[in-house]
């Protein structure tokens, strides 16, 4: 009796799924970094978190502005901008990218999207 004895078959190969990842990322268009960007700014809005907003102006420079967040609503981004101590309200569709610089005004999560 052999108490080892030889397999009769290969075990499956594990599935590719590259070609299916490949299909997901091209259908990931800019509505869902956008949908991203969104829910990031509000649990922003939502923490009260000071952010660092980089900002795509109409002549297509980029411009950082630090704001504490205070709202979302509209298509806008509205907040208060320490630099020039006012309140600025910005085009959710010109903001590049966002993340929190004060973990103490807010929940210390990171908010980033691409646009």
């Amino acid at each position: 009796m052999d108490r080892n004895p030889a397999p009769g078959h290969a075990p499956p190969a594990a599935p590719d799924y590259l070609p299916l990842i490949a299909r997901l990322r091209e259908r990931q268009g800019p509505d869902a970094d956008a949908a991203w960007l969104d829910r990031e700014l509000e649990a922003a809005v939502r923490s009260k978190a000071v952010l660092l907003v980089e900002i795509e102006m109409p002549d297509g420079t980029a411009r950082e502005l630090q704001l504490e967040a205070s709202g979302l609503g509209g298509g806008r981004l509205r907040g208060r901008d320490r630099a020039a101590d006012v309140e600025r309200t910005l085009p959710v569709r010109s903001i590049r990218s966002a993340r929190v610089i004060d973990p103490s005004a807010g929940s210390g999560a990171t908010a980033t999207g691409e646009r």
